[in-house]
């Protein structure tokens, strides 16, 4: 588990949604360990090593290190890293790019006016600290029309935790003028300098053209109101998702690389005891 001081570090220097531990732990159920400068959650059948350090620069040898004692504490469990660089040697098992909007650097073009200008027209916005019936059906509807694979279902089915465990935790709702939600964004304001861009759901049921962009001036003007200087927008995921980030002024600052690895002898082992 993580100490006071420990927290109180990752809060500070907390720069992607993977250091945020409130929001880990509330999803997976696992337990945060700091391995410094290396944050780890941990079950008895999974450990998620955070390859991104809190402090100082990513040294590739420490972070093998890390790995290898996760190993031995946890020998049954299957080893899963995200990291900025690629490993030598290793298979990845996925990449990506998080993506930063300065803010100091907001631009938003006149179709991006009209567009909120419209959508406005037709919603309001309402800042929430519960998810309600109406959140969590919603999600549904989301998980069922763009066909979420299960993995990622059941992270979604867990955001009432989440938006429940900590005041850092913003739900910006937009409703129609007849008081029905048609879409959500998560926001979270844990570090003092960024605010973390975490999850929209929206479905094409009731949906008004524009809203995710009202949804989004929302989350800038909640960011700039605290302070932040930056919002981490998550990874890119697919063409459309980056297309939105990029159209907001967000731009790739992190690369993205996963590895996992079985708790088998052979590959695991092999991989690390000969390092030490």
């Amino acid at each position: 588990m993580l100490s006071p001081p420990q927290e109180t570090l990752i809060e500070k220097n907390a720069y992607i949604p993977e250091h945020i531990f409130h929001y880990v732990t509330s999803i997976s159920g696992a337990e945060p360990f700091f391995y410094e400068p290396f944050l780890s959650y941990e079950k008895e059948d999974h450990v998620f090593i955070v390859g991104y350090p809190i402090i100082g620069e990513l040294e590739e040898s420490a972070l093998r290190t890390v790995i290898y004692k996760v190993r031995r504490k946890r020998k049954n469990a299957k080893i899963s890293v995200i990291l900025p660089t690629l490993l030598e040697g290793e298979p990845v098992k996925g990449s990506d790019s998080y993506y930063l909007l300065d803010l100091k650097d907001l631009r938003i073009d006149q179709k991006t006016r009209n567009i909120l200008k419209r959508a406005k027209r037709e919603i309001r916005i309402v800042k929430e600290k519960a998810l309600t019936i109406e959140h969590l059906d919603l999600i549904e509807e989301f998980i069922a029309e763009k066909k979420i694979d299960e993995r990622s279902s059941f992270i979604f089915r867990k955001l009432k935790d989440y938006v429940n465990s900590t005041s850092y935790v913003i739900a910006i709702s937009a409703r129609n003028f007849s008081g029905k939600l048609i879409a959500f964004d998560i926001v979270d304001t844990f570090s003092p300098t960024y605010a973390f861009y975490m999850f929209n759901v929206r479905t094409k049921k009731n949906y008004v053209p524009g809203t995710s962009d009202a949804l989004f001036e929302e989350m800038v003007n909640l960011a700039l109101s605290g302070g932040k200087r930056y919002i981490n927008l998550g990874l890119g995921i697919n063409e459309g998702v980056r297309f939105f980030k990029k159209k907001w002024g967000g731009k790739p600052f992190l690369p993205y690389y996963f590895y996992e690895w079985e708790p088998r002898k052979s590959v695991v082992d092999y991989i690390f005891e000969g390092f030490l």
